[in-house]
C-alpha cells in the first residue's frame, strides 16, 4: 500500500485548489467476483450525476504475476429516477446457460417480479450504477 500526498491538486469540478491522497494498492492475485460501482452522487447532495460511463463485456486489462487476468460482465443495476434519495433499481442479468441471438449469453431485465429478455446492444446503452463481472479462469 502507498500513499502520496498531492498538495496542489486542482479541481477541475469546482475550480478549487486543495490537496487530496493518492493511494495505490498492489494486488498480488484478483478477486473471482469483481464488482465496480460508478459513482453517481454530485458532490454529495443526493443530486444524481446523469452522465453515460460506457462498459465493455470483457475486461482483459488486468496483469498479475501469473499472467494476464480475463473478466466478463454478468450483470449491471441501473437506477432509475432524478435524484439518489428516491427512484427505483433494475437489474440486467447474463444467463450463460442459455444463449442470445448474438451468439453469446442470454440477457434479462429484471424489475421485481418482471423478467424479459433484452439484447446486450441494448444493456450496453444503460447508465450502470454497479457492474458485475466474474474472471474467466
Amino acid at each position: 500500500l502507498n500513499r502520496e500526498v498531492i498538495s496542489d491538486y486542482h479541481c477541475d469540478e469546482c475550480k478549487a485548489d486543495t490537496s487530496c491522497t493518492r493511494t495505490t494498492e498492489i494486488v498480488s492475485s484478483l478477486p473471482s467476483c469483481l464488482i465496480v460501482h460508478v459513482w453517481r452522487d454530485m458532490y454529495f447532495t443526493g443530486i444524481k450525476d446523469t452522465t453515460y460511463v460506457s462498459f465493455d463485456r470483457y475486461l482483459n486489462t488486468f496483469e498479475t504475476p501469473d499472467g494476464r487476468q480475463r473478466y466478463h460482465l454478468t450483470g449491471v443495476v441501473e437506477h432509475l429516477g432524478y435524484s439518489l434519495n428516491s427512484g427505483h433499481y433494475v437489474a440486467y442479468v447474463a444467463r450463460e446457460d442459455e444463449e442470445g441471438p448474438d451468439g453469446h449469453e442470454q440477457w434479462y431485465f429484471c424489475s421485481d417480479s418482471v423478467v424479459e429478455p433484452i439484447s446486450y446492444e441494448e444493456v450496453a446503452t444503460k447508465n450502470a450504477y454497479m457492474l458485475f463481472y466474474v474472471r474467466m479462469d
